[in-house]
Parts: structure tokens; C-alpha cells; sequence
């Protein structure tokens, strides 16, 4: 079996298994993807979206807006749009800060609502977006999952109670490989590429 017919059959069993009523056509594609990414279903429950923020980040995507990740990591597994990743541009370190909280605040100073942020590994970097998020005109476009016991579930949910316009899950699962597979998703859905049949 080819990898297409693989992954052209998990999306099948996904969707046999998997009730997707309470999302949009994009929301779906995407909680099905990061399924697919993780082989956990339970992410249909626990991913959350504010008002019309996929097909908002679907826009930017389409109009070549920039993609600003917190880790290497990240953007090495995001393979449906270029990226870049902010720790890798340059930045000033902050005291008392990690260094993606000081980079993605940069980033974030330097490109305000015309990127979309995404961070998969360090709740720090949310911090940072979320801050500056509620501080602007314009609020930012932000897809985040980090993982971990120490501030991951913390940091999502002080996004949800934000003015950003995101994508996230509750609770301590993430990680960069569902992170990537939501922006995979969207970056598919761009081409005009679908995994479930609506």
C-alpha cells in the first residue's frame, strides 16, 4: 500500500470514528489532521477555535502572510508553508525571560497582525504574543499547542480568555507535531486539498 492510500485510509477511520458536527468544514479538516497527527481522538474534544479564526488564518495563509514559529523543531515539520522560526532571527534577550519569550516578542513587535504565530514546544512564547495581543489595535493570529506539565495548560488558557484570534487545545497534550499538523492543514486547504469528505 502506497503512503497515499495509508493516509487517504486513516482519514476514512478517522472520520467513521471520529463526530466532527460541532466544527466548521475548516475546523474539521484541521482536528481531523492533528488526529491523524497524534492517532488521538480525544483532541475532537478538547481543541477550540474563536469566532471564524480558520478561515481568518486560512486568509493570511492565502495572501502569503508570514508564518513565525517558537522552535527549529516546529518549522522543520511544517511542510505545506514556508516558515520562519524566531529564535533563529535576531532578537535581544530580556532578563528573567526564556529566550523564545524574548523572541517571539520580538517578532511579534515587528510584524504585529501580519503573521500568523505559532508556537508548539514553549508556553513562554505564548506568554509573550498574549501580551502583546491584548496591547494592540489589531489582534494577533495565533495557533498554539505547547505541551508539558509546567504552564503548557495554563498558557492555553489564558489564550482562550484573550483577544488573539486562535486555535488551541485545553489541557497538557500538544506538541510540535500537532501544532505543525494544524498548520499542514491549513496550508492544504489553501491548494484546495480536503481529507474528509464534507
Amino acid at each position: 500500500m502506497l503512503g497515499s492510500e495509508i493516509e487517504a485510509l486513516s482519514f476514512q477511520i478517522i472520520q467513521r470514528e471520529v463526530s466532527f458536527e460541532r466544527y466548521s468544514t475548516s475546523e474539521a479538516e484541521i482536528v481531523a489532521r492533528v488526529i491523524h497527527a497524534s492517532a488521538d481522538p480525544e483532541f475532537a474534544n478538547t481543541m477550540r477555535f474563536s469566532p471564524d479564526a480558520a478561515e481568518h488564518m486560512l486568509n493570511l495563509v492565502s495572501s502569503k502572510a508570514l508564518v513565525i514559529t517558537d522552535v527549529r523543531s516546529l518549522t522543520m515539520s511544517i511542510n505545506t508553508l514556508p516558515t520562519v522560526c524566531a529564535l533563529e532571527e535576531g532578537f535581544t534577550t530580556i532578563e528573567g525571560k526564556t529566550r523564545t519569550y524574548a523572541a517571539m516578542r520580538h517578532a511579534a513587535k515587528q510584524f504585529r497582525a501580519d503573521a500568523l504565530y505559532v508556537v508548539g514546544c514553549a508556553p513562554t512564547a505564548l506568554e509573550a504574543l498574549i501580551e502583546l495581543s491584548d496591547s494592540m489595535e489589531e489582534p494577533l493570529s495565533i495557533v498554539a499547542l505547547p505541551v508539558g506539565y509546567v504552564g503548557a495548560a495554563e498558557s492555553k488558557e489564558s489564550l482562550i480568555d484573550s483577544s488573539s484570534i486562535y486555535i488551541t487545545n485545553t489541557g497538557r497534550r500538544g506538541g510540535t507535531a500537532v501544532t505543525a499538523a494544524v498548520i499542514n492543514a491549513i496550508g492544504k486547504m489553501a491548494l484546495g486539498e480536503f481529507s474528509l469528505k464534507h
